[in-house]
């Protein structure tokens, strides 16, 4: 009896240790914070996202001052869901000093794509043209690490002087949707381009448009979204401006809905904003967000301005604007909190409903709220930004709160990342606002873009390539107040190298196989919940099999001739003289070679350069086919340097007995498997130079001797 108690008295223990084990683990889940991050440099975030592992990755901005010039790298940085620092990474493009990153989406594979441009030079007067901006795209893994990077440029449009590449988002197909603009300068001209692609890059339709009066000048589309019908809807802002002097004589919204599968114009809408004129312009009144209605009616999330020359949010407001499904305004709702003005930084919907989450800025609080379908105010928590210096720069929903990030406009080289629970509550941050709502139908006139459309279907070469270079940005974290229980650990220190040859595979702990160089990272979760992160470094080695000169070359005409052997190898011994370059210059006929060796073993490749490009084909004058493995075969010779086109034999009575486009077959003196008897026999060779390309045309006659 003793025993049984104190059996089921050792059970209830082991389950009651159990329960406080999974309570304190899921208290630690939910753990609410505020960190700073500190840079070398002013980074700044333009777009988040949560990761399918519930980590935060941010895009963004790096600037800085070299030789009295503004200067800007890309930034990309990965958080775990406690707010560590995975990595963090500076994005510079070799040959420019400028890089800004401008939109950010997922992958159906768990990469990510980057949108952006790279300029030649930026300074308080730009240089005289040619001045270029290149929209650039990047493909980087949830690792950091880039797996390609493209360029549009003057490939695209010839006398393009800037083609910025803008938003992109993923369709339900997997497809991406992407927005640019091309300016063209002498004279002032610009276009708007959106473009349908898969993840490879192979356009499926490109429709540009552009107007006589309006500018592409700034952000003409801020927001893409896909309608459930799978229409996709753009909206932004145009501008009216004075090209001589620069100057904005008014601003517009402008929104259209476009067919998904051929790039049609569906409809389209604008609406005058601002008709002062100014020579300021303000990022802050594009679209942030559109949401699709119950009833099929839109929602776009924007500004609306009472002052044309005052900085926002002086004399702001959010405004809610409702429209018909083609963009029609039916209703315009204004929200105000207790500062002068206030404007959207970020929203999202947040499912079919028609609500959506709204993050705004006053100048002196973050406020996140939810809206319904009719507009109407759901919640609202609002964040205290101290020193009005920290702006709000988009939030993110996870499954057990929500994530805020945050600027510092003040040049101190922060940015910050709260997290507050389901309840939305950060003790050191959460302070209390106003929100009231009132008609706001007067702030907007319908106007006329005069937007002319053309599609492009097929045909369309858009993207070349471009050099991108990643190197650590560190961060140091400084935690302004946190309720977890643990913390995250990231191990940067004891790294696991390993080197592999390109045609194998490594496998990390954690099951998955990476084949490039890179650095990679594996979680472990403990028992509270934390994650313990380890970092392995991978270095891919070629395989020198695939080590190869290409085929034999000629050097007729030339003082010298440039032979180039496979790349990405670290050294190559061409004639037994290490070289680091995967090039090396022939000045003479002859045979050379090529060798290279690693760790996945050695080869080499030779090479023949003639010293004439067009040897004369000759053939010969009779053959004799029987069978002693002598001259059997009338054929191109095997050391002609040419590639036979076609073989045709004909006998004396004009008879076809024989045709081929083999150059390894010729012809063995038999028709339909009978020999044929002693004599001459006409030839029509045509055949191309393997050098040059060219081709011959050769008749004669050849002597079958038996």
């Amino acid at each position: 009896m003793l025993f049984q108690r104190a059996i089921l008295l050792s059970l209830f223990l082991a389950s009651l240790s159990g329960w406080m084990h999974r309570a304190v683990a899921q208290g630690c889940l939910t753990s609410n914070f505020s960190i700073a991050y500190q840079g070398a440099d002013n980074q700044s975030v333009v777009k988040s996202l949560l990761t399918s592992r519930n980590e935060i990755i941010s895009a963004g901005n790096i600037n800085y001052v070299r030789n009295n010039l503004v200067m800007a790298d890309g930034w990309i940085s990965l958080y775990s869901a406690k707010g560590a620092v995975i990595w963090s990474k500076r994005i510079t493009a070799p040959g420019f000093n400028l890089l800004t990153v401008r939109d950010m989406t997922a992958a159906t594979d768990s990469t990510y794509f980057v949108t952006g441009f790279v300029q030649t030079y930026w300074g308080v007067t730009d240089p005289a043209p040619p001045n270029p901006n290149w929209g650039i795209l990047l493909h980087l893994d949830r690792y950091g690490n880039i797996l390609w990077s493209k360029k549009i440029d003057q490939g695209y449009a010839p006398g393009a002087e800037t083609t910025f590449l803008e938003n992109i988002m993923r369709t339900k197909e997997g497809d991406l949707i992407a927005h640019a603009f091309v300016w063209k300068r002498p004279p002032f001209q610009t276009k708007a381009l959106l473009l349908r692609m898969d993840i490879n890059t192979n356009i499926k339709w490109a429709t540009t448009y552009a107007s006589n009066v309006f500018e592409f000048r700034f952000n003409l589309s801020n927001t893409l979204r896909q309608l459930p019908d799978g229409s996709i809807v753009a909206g932004g802002i145009i501008d009216e401006r004075i090209v001589a002097r620069d100057s904005i004589l008014k601003v517009n919204y402008y929104w259209m809905g476009i067919d998904q599968n051929t790039g049609n114009k569906l409809w389209d809408r604008s609406y005058l904003i601002r008709d002062k004129a100014a020579n300021v312009f303000y990022p802050e009144s594009t679209i942030r967000n559109i949401t699709s209605l119950p009833n099929g009616d839109l929602s776009f999330m924007g500004y609306a301005d009472t002052n044309a020359v005052t900085i926002p949010p002086l004399t702001t407001r959010t405004v809610n604007i409702v429209t018909t499904a083609t963009g029609l305004i039916k209703k315009v709702t204004a929200y105000q909190t207790d500062r002068p003005g206030s404007y959207i930084v970020d929203g999202q919907p947040t499912g079919a409903s028609g609500s959506q989450l709204l993050l705004m800025d006053d100048g002196n609080k973050a406020i996140l709220s939810e809206l319904d379908n009719t507009g109407q105010v759901q919640w609202k928590k609002a964040y205290s930004l101290p020193g009005t210096a920290q702006r709000p720069a988009g939030f993110v929903k996870a499954g057990d709160g929500y994530y805020l990030v945050l600027n510092n406009n003040a040049g101190t080289g922060r940015t910050y990342l709260l997290k507050g629970g389901q309840n939305v509550d950060l003790a050191c941050r959460t302070t209390t606002t106003p929100l009231t709502s009132f008609a706001g139908d007067a702030f907007f006139s319908a106007a006329d873009a005069q937007m002319l459309f053309n599609t492009e279907n097929s045909g369309i070469n858009l993207f070349s390539g471009i050099d991108i270079n990643l190197r650590p940005y560190p961060l140091s974290a400084i935690t302004e107040c946190s309720d977890a229980c643990c913390h995250d650990i990231v191990d940067t220190i004891n790294i696991t190298r390993a080197t592999i040859c390109d045609n194998q595979r490594y496998m990390l702990p954690d099951g998955h196989r990476v084949t490039y160089t890179g650095d990679y990272f594996v979680r472990q979760k403990n028992a509270n919940g934390c994650d313990s992160i380890k970092f392995y470094r991978l270095t891919v080695i070629k395989d020198p099999s695939a080590l190869s000169l290409g085929k034999d070359t000629c050097i007729e005409g030339k003082d010298s001739i440039i032979l180039r052997a496979t790349p990405g190898y670290e050294n190559y011994s061409w004639m037994n003289t290490i070289s680091a370059q995967a090039f090396y210059t022939a000045k003479q006929p002859g045979k050379y070679s090529v060798s290279v060796s690693n760790a996945c073993g050695a080869s080499t490749s030779s090479i023949e350069v003639q010293a004439l490009c067009d040897n004369g084909l000759f053939m010969p004058g009779a053959f004799t086919p029987n069978r002693d493995n002598l001259n059997d075969v009338f054929r191109i010779p095997p050391a002609s340097k040419y590639r036979l086109i076609s073989l045709v034999i004909y006998n004396r009575w004009g008879e076809l007995i024989f045709s081929t486009t083999d150059t390894n077959k010729g012809w063995d003196g038999t028709y339909q498997r009978i020999p044929q008897q002693s004599g001459l026999y006409t030839y029509i060779i045509v055949a191309e130079s393997t050098y040059t390309g060219r081709k011959r045309q050769l008749t004669g006659t050849v002597q079958l001797i038996r």
